[in-house]
């Protein structure tokens, strides 16, 4: 029987018994009266293949290699026989048996896969043992023309790309997947798969991540590469990797829950909120019964300042979900953007009464602090002041005390509150501040100037006292009076550097660049070690648009310190965009807004969106700034101007469907 004749009547196999061969029976009863007859020898050789291979899926390797062996006699000349009997002899340890047949069976069609398979896999044992690179080579040439042979033979292409690979040689590994995957007939997925297993079951991760992003298998075929590349990403801690990765996925399978939800919770990791949205709306839609799905899409809109969109998403949520703290928060912080003052107020009580001890201690204060700002926008003074009670005093906790008062007793009662608690001349910076802020509003500059400099002229340590005073008015937006205080008191040599450095930052407020990078650089000429005035001083340069590589060089020098500060994350990203290398400021920007807290995340935003209209994507650069605005802070009036000068360029921005 010749191989191609096995082949065909392969297709049909089917169960058959292995206890004695009734063909082989039938052949030595017969003596050679079967050779006379062509079909009655293709019949027999074809029950003893199939009667072979059932004996070796049982395990009878006797069995079967006797029938193997019957075939032979049948057909000295069949390839496929001798390729099944050199794989039976390699899995028995015949190694003799296992070169002679596959040999035979090769040179009688060049073309049998599975012993050329046999020839590498015995080619490789000895190389191992050996250490002779020709019988690597020996090994790779069965394998290569086994895959040239037969090329829609998975397994061949397969063995070729593991053997590459497992003797260092990837470059050919990757080459050869490409090639596999490019073969009509063969799963292109598949070549990758086994590649880049072996490289991960080895430790070269980052050699299985690269050959993945590169590879050019595309559409469905590609998801379970596309799968594999997001998890090793995951694993390596590179988000921005990962987002890629599930993007390209998302495409894909738009009706896939937990994968619209996985991308939409990447984004958010990397302060993308805007980019968060579509997809988190989308798991939303496909499980609206998900609270979880509810929650991460309620986090993107109040990382916007989109509390009013976020609020009825928790509004929805099963009571005991509303209940648990990270939710409250976030709940509250939805209502205060909202401006549901009120409610914001009442979800920050419900949250204080959940606090188990060590939370209570850790943050009781900060959050009786923020409800009684709720209830005073919410018109309720007396529960404001209820909140502040037993809170450490300090001059925000004294300011907003005095608003209280202020709204509920009048402006006077304020005041005699603030005299009463002055007494020492000059007083304490921070209540001196707040005296002057009251001056301010009830008779202008010129009075408060007035009385700040009473008070400096009397001061042990003017300038100090100053630049105390002047860092409090500008914390609470009175930048330009707060210069006017600084610069009325100048500290002499040998001045702490703290002080100069506090000076500096006020100059910097009121827009008084050229003073304020004197007293960086004169801090710096101090040398305390305070890497922050580095980047002070860096921001400062590049709002300038000068010496931006100095300043560049300034704030890595203090990122080098402390590489996860949200400022200096902000500055260089703000620099690198001045200095016109906007891909790069883009994930520095977004991960100072993720770990961005306060006031500070709104001029982070605004950056954001200046980067976005720099990078020719004006509705994400609009949703960035409304959200500064949102947000609050020193910058809403920069912003509006901005958003005013794009106003009729675009329509408001929308979410993407994708990125």
């Amino acid at each position: 029987m010749r191989a191609h004749s096995l082949a065909g009547l392969l297709a049909v196999l089917i169960a058959v018994p292995c206890g004695p061969s009734v063909a082989g029976a039938a052949t030595r009863s017969t003596g050679t009266s079967a050779a006379e007859d062509p079909a009655q020898r293709a019949a027999l050789a074809y029950t003893l293949f199939l009667e072979a291979r059932a004996a070796m899926s049982l395990g009878n390797t006797d069995g079967a290699r006797d029938r193997l062996e019957q075939i032979l006699e049948l057909d000295p000349e069949a390839a496929t026989p001798r390729a099944l009997l050199a794989r039976l002899c390699l899995e028995t340890g015949d190694l003799d048996c296992a070169e002679k047949a596959a040999r035979d069976a090769v040179a009688r069609d060049p073309a049998e896969v599975d012993a050329r398979r046999v020839l590498a896999q015995l080619a490789l044992r000895a190389w191992r043992a050996e250490r002779d690179d020709a019988r690597l080579v020996e090994a790779l040439g069965h394998l290569a023309a086994a895959t040239e042979a037969r090329p829609q033979d998975t397994g061949s292409w397969i063995s070729r790309i593991r053997l590459l690979a497992s003797v260092g040689r990837l470059d050919e590994a990757e080459q050869v997947a490409a090639r596999a995957a490019a073969t009509p007939g063969i799963d292109p997925a598949t070549p990758y798969i086994a590649l880049v297993r072996l490289l991960v079951a080895s430790g070269r991760r980052d050699r299985a991540i690269d050959i993945l992003a590169r590879s050019e298998v595309r559409g469905p075929a590609a998801v379970p590469l596309l799968e594999m590349l997001a998890d090793l990403y995951n694993a390596r801690g590179d988000l921005a990797g990962q987002e890629r990765t599930l993007t390209r996925l998302w495409d894909l399978r738009r009706g896939d829950f937990a994968l619209a939800r996985q991308l939409g919770r990447t984004r958010l990791e990397l302060g993308d909120p805007f980019g968060a949205i579509a997809p988190l709306r989308a798991a939303l839609e496909l499980r609206s019964s998900d609270p979880d799905a509810a929650v991460d899409l309620a986090r993107a809109f109040v990382a916007l300042g989109r509390g009013a969109d976020a609020e009825p998403l928790i509004a929805a949520l099963p009571l005991a979900y509303q209940r648990r703290p990270p939710v409250l928060h976030l709940w509250a912080r939805a209502a205060e953007q909202a401006g549901r003052h009120q409610a914001a107020a009442e979800r920050l009580g419900t949250l204080i009464a959940l606090l188990d001890d060590d939370q209570r201690r850790d943050l009781e204060g900060a959050l009786r602090f923020r409800q009684a700002e709720a209830f005073l926008a919410a018109g309720r003074p007396d529960d404001a002041l209820a909140s502040l009670e037993g809170l450490e005093d300090g001059p925000p906790v004294e300011r907003l005390r005095l608003r209280a008062i202020a709204s509920r007793d009048g402006e006077a009662a304020a005041a005699a509150a603030l005299e009463a608690r002055i007494g020492a001349d000059p007083p304490q910076p921070g209540l001196a501040a707040l005296a002057i802020e009251r001056a301010l509003a009830a008779s202008g500059l010129e009075p408060a100037r007035r009385l700040a400099a009473g008070w400096i002229g009397r001061a042990a340590d003017p300038a100090g006292w100053a630049s105390e005073v002047a860092a409090w008015l500008v914390a609470w937006g009175h930048p330009e009076p707060a210069a006017e205080i600084a610069a009325a008191a100048t500290p002499g040599p040998g001045a702490p550097v703290d002080v100069i450095r506090r000076r500096a930052s006020v100059f910097h407020a009121a827009g008084r660049l050229d003073e304020a990078e004197r007293e960086y650089r004169r801090a710096l000429a101090a040398g305390d070690g305070d890497v922050g005035i580095y980047n002070d001083l860096g921001y400062l340069l590049a709002e300038r648009g000068e010496d931006l590589d100095e300043a560049i060089a300034m704030i890595k020098r203090a990122l080098a310190e402390r590489p996860e500060e949200a400022a200096f994350l902000d500055s260089l990203g703000f620099a690198l965009f001045r200095a016109g290398r906007v891909s790069e400021a883009l994930p520095l920007l977004r991960e100072a807004a993720r770990r961005a807290q306060g006031d500070g995340v709104a001029e982070i935003r605004e950056h954001l969106g200046d980067v976005y209209l720099a990078l020719g994507d004006l509705p994400r650069a609009r949703a960035e700034w409304q959200a500064a605005i949102a947000l609050g802070g020193r910058v809403r009036e920069r912003v509006a101007a901005k958003l005013q000068a794009h106003a009729d360029d675009a329509p408001d921005a929308a979410e993407p469907e994708s990125r």
